[in-house]
């Protein structure tokens, strides 16, 4: 182990009179302190056979070697020497299992209050050497641990989350909670530094309203003059529904006028749908049907050959999507009223 102004266990002379060695140098661990502290690394005497490193990372491995057959210091071919005592080319070798080393914690991060202490960890094999974190055991132990030097006993701002937008379209205002608060208590905020107070509130923008229309249904008789109707509804750019005041005038018209054609007999006349029957969710729309000959109301009985338009149809009231009193349905634009 070796520390910044520290000793070495091994000279360097010594470790270079085993040959081809070397030192190895592990990376500095973190500060013990913010002042006069001591930073920690790992320095080994590496002692390769003939120049060779082992090929394992950990534990057990190869090394190799070059084996050529000389006559007078002068490479010649391999056949001229005897093969009984050719020297083996490779030798097992082990660098020791692979360990966690682990600095000393640092400072905290803060000086009262809940902070954060860090520290080197490295994985290091047998020799010293730094390897891959891979190599080591599971699992790694913690580079940061929680430190809590104490209470704070001077006050600090406390800033909630923003609100909702107040706007229904366009710009608008996100106000928060900020208060003075000493040990997680709130104080009177002239205990706490003006300068330093965040804002208690933003600006925000929800898009522009706009109308969005439906395509108009069928003509509500098959002959003489009806009426079409389609759905008109006033959306704010993050597609919730808001009251139609919120969207430029004029709004598109929800019904037109239609005619398929003169009548000659007895037809159906259907009306434009009412209200839902509920301000939330699931409800019902009624509507007047009645046989007419030309513009006269006849007997239902002087229509019975045509099919009957409905008189009733199920409908979903969107007016409550900004309310407290619903419940969400399957789709994320529809609420129940509760």
């Amino acid at each position: 182990m070796l520390t910044r102004n520290g000793h070495l266990g091994r000279s360097k002379t010594d470790c270079n009179k085993l040959g081809r060695s070397d030192w190895n140098e592990s990376p500095w661990s973190a500060c013990s302190a913010t002042c006069d502290g001591i930073e920690t690394r790992v320095v080994t005497c590496i002692e390769q056979e003939n120049g060779v490193q082992c090929n394992a990372n950990c534990g057990q491995g190869i090394q190799t070697r070059t084996v050529d057959c000389e006559l007078n210091n002068v490479p010649v071919a391999d056949t001229l020497c005897n093969p009984v005592t050719r020297p083996p080319a490779t030798m097992l070798c082990n660098v020791g299992s692979c360990n966690w080393i682990t600095g000393a914690f640092g400072t905290c991060s803060v000086t009262c209050g809940s902070g954060i202490q860090t520290r080197s960890v490295t994985c290091i094999n047998g020799l010293g050497i730094a390897v891959a974190n891979s190599n080591c055991p599971t699992p790694m132990p913690a580079v940061t641990r929680i430190c809590i030097p104490g209470p704070c006993n001077s006050p600090q701002w406390f800033a909630g989350p923003f609100g909702d937008c107040n706007a229904n379209c366009g710009q608008g205002m996100q106000t928060r909670t900020v208060s003075c608060v000493l040990n997680n208590v709130p104080v009177a905020d002239t205990m706490c530094n003006p300068v330093t107070r965040p804002p208690a509130t933003q600006l925000c923008n929800v898009g522009s309203c706009n109308w969005i229309t439906g395509a108009f249904g069928t003509c509500s008789i098959t002959c003489g003059s009806g009426i079409q109707t389609r759905s008109v509804t006033c959306f704010n750019g993050l597609g919730i529904t808001v009251a139609n005041s919120n969207c430029p005038t004029p709004m598109p018209a929800d019904t037109r006028i239609c005619n398929p054609g003169p009548c000659n007999s007895p037809q159906w006349f259907a009306g434009p749908f009412g209200d839902c029957s509920t301000k939330c969710g699931k409800g019902m729309q009624r509507r007047l049907v009645e046989c007419r000959i030309g513009n006269l109301v006849a007997d239902d009985i002087e229509c019975e050959r045509l099919k009957m338009p409905h008189r009733k149809q199920v409908c979903i009231s969107l007016r409550c999507l900004l309310g407290n009193d619903c419940e969400l349905l399957d789709n994320p634009f529809i609420r129940r009223g509760l």
